[in-house]
């Protein structure tokens, strides 16, 4: 019920009823979703997975689109933070057999 969808300056603009966000915790679930087609956008941070795994049928014939983005400054590290604020993550052992 935007006020200003019809106006000249969005003509073309915003043309969607509806957004749908899907959140994956398993990154593999994540990408055979896409394989499948049930996703239409993903962003790949896992370089195996862009050298090794993008050899499916869909990319083959055009549905899926590989492209990389040159001159978007490359990640510098990949990390996961522990909020050791939390009781379960405030044991040192925790934190190291999750590591």
């Amino acid at each position: 019920d935007y006020w200003g969808s019809d106006l000249a300056v969005n003509r073309g603009l915003y043309n969607f009823d509806r957004i749908r966000i899907d959140f994956y915790i398993n990154r593999q679930a994540a990408f055979e979703a896409l394989k499948k087609g049930d996703t239409h956008f993903r962003e790949e941070f896992t370089s195996r997975v862009w050298a090794t795994g993008y050899d499916f049928p869909a990319l083959q014939d055009g549905r899926v689109v590989k492209r990389e983005f040159p001159g978007e400054k490359a990640p510098d590290m990949q990390a996961v933070a522990l909020n050791q604020r939390r009781p379960q993550f405030r044991d040192v052992r925790v934190r190291r057999a999750i590591a």
